[in-house]
């Protein structure tokens, strides 16, 4: 491996820094450099750079290697869904839990708001008003969240066919 791609493996979970991540140009060459170290308090981090172009040829090579067997792509979508459908559902969970404790507000602001007075009774509406746009927000975000999940399996579905279709072409591909 280069020195670039033992820089790149020693860096735990090197998709989370690309926030973190600037483009510089050093010494003629472009180089990525990782900012970690300036933004978080108490990182470890020494501010790595990397050449671009020692970079790229890295992260080509295990694109082409993905591609060139379809079974690490296939590995990967059934490995990470279940973990995908499970922070949705736990999402879903979250929203509908929110929902039931609005729904409730408003149910003992509309029992109590015939025996209020004119004063009480416009506060009471008020935020039975403010309850309903709440409530209109998280069905749309839940309605979000049940679109990304249905994407999930939609794209799960669509590796598995590819994959069968790959098996059906080229009956000696593993």
């Amino acid at each position: 491996m280069t020195r670039a791609a033992d820089r790149l493996a020693a860096v735990p979970a090197a998709a989370d820094l690309t926030a973190r991540m600037s483009v510089r140009r050093r010494r003629g060459k472009i180089a990525y450099r990782c900012q970690t170290a300036y933004h978080t308090a108490g990182s470890k981090c020494r501010g790595w750079s990397v050449e671009a172009g020692k970079l790229d040829a890295f992260v080509w090579k295990r694109v082409m290697g993905w591609i060139a067997d379809p079974d690490v792509m296939l590995h990967e979508a059934r490995r990470s869904r279940p973990e995908i459908e499970a922070g949705v559902a736990v999402d879903l969970s979250q929203f509908d839990g929110r929902l039931a404790d609005i729904e409730s507000e408003r149910a003992g602001i509309s029992r109590l708001l015939g025996r209020m007075d004119d004063f009480a009774a416009e506060s009471a509406m008020a935020r039975l008003s403010e309850l309903g746009r709440g409530r209109a927000a998280l069905l749309a975000e839940r309605d979000e969240a049940v679109r990304r999940l249905e994407a999930v399996k939609a794209a799960g579905k669509a590796v598995e066919d590819v994959w069968a279709e790959i098996k059906r072409l080229c009956p000696g591909h593993r």
